[in-house]
């Protein structure tokens, strides 16, 4: 379960560079805290939802599968 994590906050970093999206416009995005963001982004998210995940794929313009894929 936790090599998702790892996944998932590698793909969110790689994302974000690629798109040229901060923590802070991404974090307004989804409205959360850019503090609850940059747990995302170094694999913190045994606790994310559903909700926003797919809110991050949408301000990411990517699938939520892609999200996840190694």
């Amino acid at each position: 379960m936790y090599q998702y994590h790892y996944s998932f906050a590698d793909n969110l970093c790689r994302l974000c560079k690629e798109r040229n999206i901060s923590t802070e416009k991404l974090a307004d995005a989804i409205e959360k805290s850019p503090r609850q963001v940059n747990r995302y982004r170094n694999g913190h998210c045994e606790n994310i939802s559903l909700n926003t995940i797919a809110k991050i794929a949408d301000a990411l313009d990517v699938s939520i599968l892609e999200l996840f894929s190694s």
